[in-house]
C-alpha cells in the first residue's frame, strides 16, 4: 500500500492509466508523469512506441480475441487487482484504428477485467471453507501423489465436459476408455457411468455442498480416481479409493505441502480443470469433448446433467464466434473458461477441440480441430502403479494443523498491539510458521478491500485501525473452527477409526 492515497479524479494521476489505442503518442506523454504505471494497447494499424520508460507496458493486439491475454499478463498479480481502484481508462482519444474494432476490444477487455477482483476471494468464509475442507479431507489427499510424482504418460487423453455435444460422442468414448486416459468434469460423471463409460479421473472444483449432492450422489465410485481440488466438500474424497493431489497456483497449496515448482494454474471450472490435469499427466494430445461453452438452442448442458446445474433463460447471453462459422450464444463465465482453455492450448500446443471438427460450440483459439482418434490405432491403456502415501507430507501437515489454534491466538495478540502500523498487515510478520500461508489466504479479501479503500483516499491511520479491527473480530470467531481443524483425522487417526465427517452449517453457504 502506498503511504499517500491516490486521487480518484480521472486524469489527475493514480496507480495506473490504460490507453486503448496508442494514438499519436501525445496522450501517453501527458499521462506518464502522473501515473505509477501506464498500459498502452495498440490496435490493428498501430505500432509500439520506441524508447518508452520502464513504467510503460505496451501490448499489440489483433482485436477482441486478444483481450484475455492482455488481462492475464498485465493484471495477473493481486497488487494489480488492488490498483484497479486507482486506475483510469482512456478509450476516446484519436487513433487510426477502426472505431468498431476499438469498441469491440474495449467491451471484451472491460468485461474480463471486471472479473479480476474475484481472484482475491469472495469473503473470509470463502477462503476458510477451502482450508477447512482441506483439513478434513487431508487423511485422503495430502499423502496422495501430485501429477509430477507419477510416471509421465505419452498416450492420448480425453477431457470430457458436460456441454450438449457430449451426447454425440458416447459410443466413441465407450471404446476409447480402454485406449486413452479419460478425465471428466464432475457434472459428467454420473451420466457417463450410466452410459457404460468409466472415466479414470474426475475433477471436482467447487467447494459448496451442492457439488456433493448433485454430482456425487453414490456412496462409492470404484475404478474412478479423485483428481479434484482439495478444497472441495469433505464428503467427496472418501467416496474414492485412490486420490490425486492437485496443487493449484495459490498459497493454500503450499500450506498443504506442495512445492513451489509443483504449482500450476488449473482454471476456474471443473471442465478446464479436467483439461489442465490431463495436460499435466501425459505428453500426448489432449482431446476436448463436450467443451461447448455455448448454448445449444435452450440447453446449457448435456441432458444427463443434474437439473440444478442447467442454466435457465435468465442468464445474460453474449454472442461469440462459433465452430459453425457463425455466432453462438455464450455467457460471461464461459468466456473466461474459453480463454483459459485457449491459454492452455497456446502453452502446450497439443489441445485438440473435437467440436472444431464437428461444428459444435464456441471457437477456442489456438486449439487443433480434429476428430477423436481411431481406437484401432492405439495400444491398450492402463494407469501407472499408484505410489505409497507421502509420509513426510502427512507428518508435516498434521503438525501444522495441531499448531493452528496457537498460531491464530498469536496473530490476535499482535493485532491488539497499540503500536500496530499499516506495514504490519502482512502475515509474514504476523505468523512465524507455514500457517501464515493459510491465514493469508483466508484474509486476503479483507486486506484487499482495505487496500482499495486506502488507495481511494482513506488515511493510513484509519485504514490500519479498521483493517486490524476487522481481522481481530474475524479471528475470534474462527478460533473454534481452527480447533476443529486441529483435531482432524490426519492429526489423530487413532481417534477416528470410522470415516465420519465434520459439518459446520456456518460454512455451507459460501460460494467457491
Amino acid at each position: 500500500m502506498p503511504s499517500i492515497p491516490y486521487t480518484r479524479k480521472a486524469g489527475d494521476g493514480g496507480a495506473c492509466a490504460v490507453l486503448i489505442g496508442g494514438g499519436d503518442g501525445s496522450l501517453l506523454r501527458d499521462v506518464i508523469p502522473v501515473y505509477d504505471r501506464v498500459v498502452v494497447i495498440f490496435l490493428p494499424g498501430e505500432s509500439p512506441f520506441p524508447d518508452v520508460p520502464k513504467t510503460v507496458d505496451q501490448y499489440v493486439v489483433r482485436g477482441q480475441q486478444d483481450a484475455h491475454e492482455v488481462v492475464s499478463h498485465g493484471f495477473a498479480h493481486q497488487h494489480r487487482v488492488i490498483e484497479l481502484e486507482a486506475t483510469d481508462f482512456y478509450s476516446q482519444h484519436p487513433c487510426v484504428a477502426d472505431p468498431q474494432v476499438r469498441a469491440d476490444f474495449a467491451a471484451m477487455f472491460f468485461s474480463l477485467l471486471a472479473l479480476r477482483p474475484f481472484t482475491m476471494g469472495d469473503c473470509i468464509i470463502d477462503g476458510l471453507q477451502g482450508a477447512y475442507h482441506i483439513a478434513l479431507s487431508a487423511h485422503h489427499v495430502i499423502g496422495a501423489p501430485t501429477p509430477d510424482e507419477l510416471p509421465k504418460l505419452s498416450c492420448p487423453a480425453i477431457s470430457i465436459a458436460s456441454g450438449p455435444s457430449l451426447a454425440k460422442h458416447l459410443d466413441a468414448l465407450r471404446v476409447l476408455q480402454h485406449k486413452c486416459l479419460l478425465i471428466c468434469a464432475d457434472t459428467a460423471l454420473e451420466g457417463l457411468l450410466k452410459a457404460g463409460i468409466t472415466p479414470h479421473i474426475v475433477t471436482p472444483l467447487e467447494r459448496v455442498t451442492a457439488v456433493a449432492e448433485e454430482s456425487f450422489p453414490a456412496a462409492h465410485y470404484p475404478g474412478v480416481i479423485f483428481g479434484g481440488v482439495p478444497v472441495v466438500h469433505q464428503t467427496i474424497a472418501p467416496k474414492f479409493d485412490k486420490h490425486l493431489l492437485v496443487p493449484g497456483s495459490d498459497v493454500v497449496f503450499l500450506w498443504m505441502g506442495a512445492k513451489t515448482e509443483q504449482l500450476f494454474f488449473y482454471g476456474q471450472s471443473t471442465g478446464v480443470l479436467s483439461a489442465t490435469v490431463a495436460a499435466q499427466l501425459t505428453t500426448g494430445p489432449v482431446y476436448l469433448v463436450g467443451h461447448d461453452l455455448a448454448f445449444n438452442d435452450k440447453s446449457s448442458h448435456w441432458g444427463e446433467v443434474h437439473a440444478g446445474v442447467q442454466l435457465g433463460d435468465d442468464v445474460i447471453r453474449v454472442g461469440i464466434p462459433g465452430n459453425n462459422g457463425g455466432t453462438v450464444q455464450s455467457q460471461a463465465w464461459w468466456q473466461m473458461f474459453l480463454g483459459e482453455l485457449s491459454d492452455l492450448s497456446k502453452l502446450t500446443g497439443r489441445i485438440v477441440n473435437v467440436n472444431g471438427h464437428t461444428g459444435d460450440g464456441a471457437v477456442i483459439p489456438h486449439t487443433i480441430s480434429a476428430a477423436l482418434p481411431d481406437p484401432d490405432s492405439l495400444e491398450p491403456f492402463s494407469l501407472p502403479q499408484w505410489p505409497e502415501p507421502n509420509a513426510a507430507r502427512i507428518t508435516r501437515f498434521a503438525a501444522l494443523l495441531k499448531q493452528l489454534p496457537g498460531d491464530a491466538r498469536g496473530v490476535l495478540d499482535k493485532l491488539c498491539n497499540s503500536k500496530f502500523t499499516l506495514g504490519y498487515i502482512d502475515f509474514r510478520k504476523l505468523c512465524a510458521s507455514d500457517n501464515r500461508l493459510m491465514l493469508g489466504y483466508v484474509f486476503r479479501s479483507v486486506i484487499g478491500q482495505f487496500g482499495m479503500q486506502h488507495m481511494n483516499g482513506v488515511s493510513a491511520e484509519e485504514t490500519t485501525l479498521d483493517c486490524a479491527n476487522a481481522m481481530r473480530n474475524a479471528l475470534r470467531q474462527l478460533l473454534p473452527i481452527f480447533e476443529e481443524m486441529a483435531s482432524a483425522q490426519i492429526c489423530e487417526p487413532e481417534k477416528h477409526a470410522d470415516t465420519r465427517v465434520f459439518t459446520r452449517p456456518a460454512l455451507q453457504g459460501a460460494s467457491a
